[in-house]
């Protein structure tokens, strides 16, 4: 049984699920997430999900970085990818000679 991380100080168990159970939770949850439209957050996952979450990610315009791992967990940032670039105008005084 593993603990399922839904954000800050709010994890679950399902006592009796398999590991398969557990993924399917933690993927269903990052999709939620990412459905709902949120800029970005950060997510405990199995490793074994890296793979599926980059895949859903990209299709729904975020990207992943994993910002810690071992050998069971993952924990990844998540964020939005921008449609267009953020373009900023520069102006610079001509000096005077």
């Amino acid at each position: 049984m593993r603990t399922i991380h839904v954000e800050q100080d709010l994890r679950f168990r399902f006592p009796g699920q398999s590991a398969d159970f557990d993924e399917g939770v933690e993927i269903g949850l990052l999709i939620a997430r990412m459905a709902d439209g949120v800029i970005a957050f950060e997510q405990t996952v199995a490793a074994s999900t890296l793979e599926q979450a980059s895949a859903v990610a990209t299709r729904l315009g975020y990207r992943l970085s994993v910002l810690r791992a071992d050998d069971e967990r993952l924990l990844l940032s998540v964020s939005r990818f921008s449609r267009r670039p953020q373009l900023k105008l520069v102006y610079e005084r001509a000096s005077a000679l």
